[in-house]
């Protein structure tokens, strides 16, 4: 089943671009992923895969590409219940 990956980026911070860069590169060969990056606010990186959010930050710093891939392959669209 497809899943819709939604990344919401702040459009003037290196650091978060180059990572989200490195995120869309990690999934890019997905075939049950559909990426989309989007701009938002100033200092934003949220990821939202079929409208929940991942938490794309540890503390103050963001976590790596490979555990937010990670956790998007993993993200059940199943309602808890």
């Amino acid at each position: 089943m497809m899943k819709t990956v939604t990344i919401r980026r702040c459009p003037t911070c290196p650091n978060i671009g180059s990572h989200t860069d490195q995120l869309t590169s990690a999934l890019r060969n997905d075939p049950n992923l559909n990426v989309r990056v989007v701009d938002g606010n100033k200092g934003e990186f949220n990821v939202e895969v079929d409208g929940r959010s991942i938490n794309g930050t540890s503390g103050a710093s963001l976590r790596t590409p490979e555990e937010v891939a990670a956790e998007i392959r993993g993200v059940e669209v199943a309602s808890a219940g």
